[in-house]
């Protein structure tokens, strides 16, 4: 950081070398410092005697902007105002500075909750799971739920074909938002992964029904091999209350 004294320095340096003569051409003892501070009294004397000069105090007032004297001559009044100028020009600069630094500190803190990212939950209804996925998932205000078959409690494929799968699977998926105080209202989107294409019209049948006031969820429909010889399978997005 830049300090008073450096800007003082830096900005009339110049200006009071200009300045400092007298009417007979002769240069005065350069006995003001930038910064406004009095030379030691040594220092001083040793100058003013170098020069010839007269220990005037009268001549030379060195306390920082205040020449009023009226025996100041011209070229002082002069380095006077050069420093209060600059003097006003740095410790505005340094206040803003000063002022910026508490907002700029700040700013970090209020963005950390934002970019916070949240843990995922994962939801087990029925204890560790035997394969290595869990039902669901849920982070933040969404859970995504597993594709999921059409299978009964005790791992078996629910019997009679395309539409006694789809109504176990969706049972399955009711049940595994249920653990979670979640309805099938909440479910945004869902993937069918159907083993024929072709029963698309008898599986909507069912689909449908767990959906009410037309307010069924995005989906898409694709065509696949399953495990176990099963017709259809399906994932789902649901948003969390």
């Amino acid at each position: 950081m830049v300090s008073a004294r450096g800007l003082l320095g830096a900005s009339t340096g110049g200006v009071l070398a200009r300045c400092m003569r007298t009417a007979r051409g002769r240069r005065e003892p350069r006995l003001f410092q930038v910064c406004g501070r009095k030379p030691r009294g040594a220092r001083m004397r040793a100058e003013l005697t170098k020069n010839g000069v007269p220990l005037d105090a009268a001549r030379f007032p060195f306390r920082f902007g205040g020449m009023e004297n009226t025996n100041t001559p011209n070229h002082l009044r002069l380095a006077r105002a050069a420093v209060v100028a600059a003097s006003t020009a740095a410790i505005a600069v340094l206040l803003q500075a000063g002022c910026a630094a508490p907002k700029d500190a700040a700013a970090p803190a209020a963005a950390s909750p934002a970019s916070a990212a949240a843990d995922p939950e994962f939801i087990q209804p029925d204890g560790p799971p035997a394969n290595p996925f869990s039902p669901a998932v849920r982070v933040g205000n969404l859970i995504f739920v597993s594709g999921t078959l059409g299978t009964l409690p005790d791992g078996k494929l629910a019997p009679g074909g395309i539409q006694a799968e789809t109504k176990q699977l969706l049972e399955n998926i009711k049940g595994t938002l249920g653990a979670v105080g979640v309805g099938m209202e909440r479910v945004a989107r869902c993937t069918v992964y159907m083993a024929d294409l072709a029963e698309w019209p008898a599986m909507n049948e069912i689909y449908r029904s767990y959906f009410t006031n037309g307010k069924y969820p995005a989906r898409a429909a694709v065509q696949a091999t399953l495990l176990f010889g099963a017709r259809v399978e399906m994932e789902c997005v649901a948003a969390a209350k």
